[in-house]
């Protein structure tokens, strides 16, 4: 007794022929069409449902469940082979031109998108902020030297702090915080 799983692998070995002979020949395409949708359509008889039926055309070679069905449409004649072929064109060129349209679309926008600045050339390229010199007109109001001072506080830990051990960190961190590093008054002093 021959077995459903040797039935089924002689019926995809019967599809995979078709459907390649769907492929390679354009005299007799429309027949051989037709015989292959008869064969995908006992195949869909046997395999109900749709998990089944892609899972069974998955062992036919990777042929994809909307051909399988055009192929069946078609042997059934619920579908014009010649019409099928005009609305296949069809579907293909309008994939085309959506394709095309947003790489057209892609290049205005980034056409479109403020191109930055190009930096100055400056001799102190390779120096961090903190380490270039201030500018004579950065200002005199203390405002303006507390936001440098902070820029270069910050500089100097990102340099520096990453550099430390676990039990330095901790001992600058009392450093800070108990304000050590603050200049004494006169009083404070005495």
């Amino acid at each position: 007794m021959i077995s459903p799983d040797q039935d089924d692998a002689k019926l995809a070995a019967k599809i995979i022929d078709a459907v390649k002979d769907v492929d390679a020949a354009d005299a007799v395409r429309k027949e051989r069409a037709i015989v292959a949708g008869r064969l995908l359509a006992e195949a869909q008889k046997r395999h109900p449902t749709e998990k089944a039926f892609e899972k069974f055309l998955r062992l036919v070679g990777g042929v994809h469940i909307r051909r399988a069905r055009d192929l069946i449409a078609l042997a059934l004649g619920r579908k014009d082979f010649e019409r099928h072929q005009i609305e296949n064109a069809a579907a293909q060129q309008r994939h085309r031109d959506k394709l095309r349209a947003e790489k057209i679309e892609r290049e205005k926008e980034k056409a479109a998108l403020p191109k930055p600045d190009p930096k100055p050339k400056s001799k102190d390229k390779g120096k961090p902020e903190a380490e270039r010199p201030a500018l004579r007109n950065a200002g005199n109001d203390p405002a303006d030297w507390s936001a440098t001072n902070l820029r270069e506080f910050e500089v100097a830990c990102i340099t520096y702090l990453r550099g430390l051990n676990e039990a330095d960190l901790k001992k600058a961190s009392v450093y800070f915080n108990k304000g050590v590093w603050k200049r004494m008054t006169s009083r404070e002093a005495a």
